[in-house]
């Protein structure tokens, strides 16, 4: 075959090794920020749901009585949390009572409302991306309904609070009051998450990368002290088909290459040896003929 075809042991080597690093350091690198991923979702969910359950708890009198003062102060203290980024009450009619937002963001209302005409007791999560200056910044809304008889915690009275309520209202509004008192929604930024996931992922790949190169500039030492007493020991081969029984070489390890290199090196010494009883043999016999 041309030269120009031809691919060392040397190269073989290097590629096979650098392939199969590259593979499982990007799988493991993978798997790993995927983990991590999931891990901050999963934190992000549970702060979120733990949040709202204790805004609907402490605001269960506020939207009962419709108490706007006690629910600005509620949502003031979810606001402190660094990634809240609205709070919102809806009524039992679907209407907003009070809401604030950070940014100007606000949920979907119909969330709050096909959460009144359903029987929901669970929080519901809802992601979406809301527009922040002409970019999309990923939400998660968390909203949960505050109904009768979920009040077995709470230290006061609702019926006397209830039975006050306007008797002019229709009769589906009747019914609906009784069995929910509100939806309470509370949105969280998922912003400041995907920033420690991105430093995460820049920091995985400078690492994946430093153990790639290392892992290649190792493999190529390991093949230089495989492939350097084998063409010292072809080089040494050739000499010999060619007939100079005098080439040699020093075996540079102890392992079967090394081996090699030796048992060539006793097989080179025995032709040469024999080389030489040939070349005394035919000089004595050189004056016999002669005669």
């Amino acid at each position: 075959p041309p030269s120009s075809a031809f691919i060392g042991l040397r190269t073989k080597f290097v590629l096979f090794i650098s392939l199969v690093i590259i593979a499982v350091c990007s799988g493991l690198s993978w798997y790993f920020i995927r983990q991590q991923s999931d891990a901050m979702t999963r934190a992000l969910v549970s702060s979120g749901s733990i949040l709202v359950k204790n805004l609907a708890h402490n605001s269960r009198y506020g939207l009962v009585a419709k108490d706007l003062v006690l629910l600005d102060q509620l949502i003031a203290g979810v606001m402190d949390v660094d990634e809240s980024v609205y709070v919102v009450f809806t009524g039992p009619d679907g209407k907003r009572l009070t809401v604030k937002s950070k940014r100007n963001m606000y949920p979907n209302q119909a969330i709050a409302e096909a959460l009144v005409r359903a029987e929901a007791h669970d929080v519901t999560i809802t992601p979406f991306t809301a527009a922040d200056g002409g970019r999309g910044e990923a939400l998660y809304d968390f909203a949960v309904p505050v109904r009768r008889g979920d009040e077995r915690q709470a230290a006061f009275s609702l019926f006397s609070v209830e039975s006050e309520e306007s008797q002019g209202e229709s009769a589906v509004a009747e019914k609906l009051s009784t069995r929910i008192y509100g939806v309470v929604q509370i949105g969280l930024t998922g912003a400041q998450m995907n920033q420690a996931l991105n430093r995460m992922i820049g920091n995985v790949i400078v690492i994946t990368i430093a153990v790639i190169l290392s892992g290649i500039f190792a493999a190529v030492l390991l093949t230089r002290r495989i492939t350097t007493p084998l063409k010292k020991l072809v080089e040494m081969t050739r000499r010999v088909a060619g007939g100079d029984l005098t080439a040699s070489v020093a075996p540079m390890t102890r392992d079967e290459v090394g081996q090699l290199t030796t048992v060539f090196g006793q097989m080179t010494d025995s032709l040469r040896e024999r080389d030489r009883k040939s070349t005394r043999l035919n000089s004595s016999h050189i004056p016999l003929s002669r005669m």
